[in-house]
């Protein structure tokens, strides 16, 4: 296994890691920030984790699509790729629903809904990486009588 391959595994996981933490800290900023609505006042430090979690979760999907582009495989390139983009527009919505006043609940649902679809492509992407040739069957062997 080449080196862009183990790298990616090991990001892979990473990546899943930061995705788990990132909803926590969602659910944390759910529970413990002001309940009139939601600010972008760093006093509270459940909002604060959730923006940390979320500045580093996009650092570390970047590094999973280059990893995944040296591995020049489109499948790995292709759900890292959707991985990244959940995650760049979770920000997005994450920030429209902070900045909106008062907060707009598409926002938050938009949130939820590309975080879901980041989870699910990095699943997919690790599930493939854990798999790695088994998932292709191997070819049968030619059918040569002899007498």
């Amino acid at each position: 296994m080449g080196k862009s391959l183990r790298a990616l595994r090991l990001w892979t996981v990473v990546s899943m890691a930061g995705l788990i933490f990132q909803y926590i800290a969602g659910l944390l900023t759910n529970a413990y920030s002001p309940s009139s609505g939601f600010t972008n006042n760093t006093d509270y430090w459940a909002i604060n984790w959730h923006w940390t979690f979320g500045y580093a979760l996009g650092v570390i999907a970047l590094v999973l699509l280059v990893l995944s582009a040296l591995t020049r495989r489109g499948a790995y390139i292709v759900l890292a790729a959707v991985t990244f983009a959940g995650v760049a527009s979770a920000g997005v919505f994450g920030m429209l629903f902070v900045n909106s006043s008062p907060n707009a609940p598409v926002y938050s649902i938009a949130m939820g809904v590309a975080f879901l679809v980041s989870f699910s492509a990095n699943f997919l992407l690790s599930g493939m990486m854990m798999m790695g040739d088994r998932a292709t069957p191997a070819a049968p062997a030619a059918w040569n009588p002899t007498p």
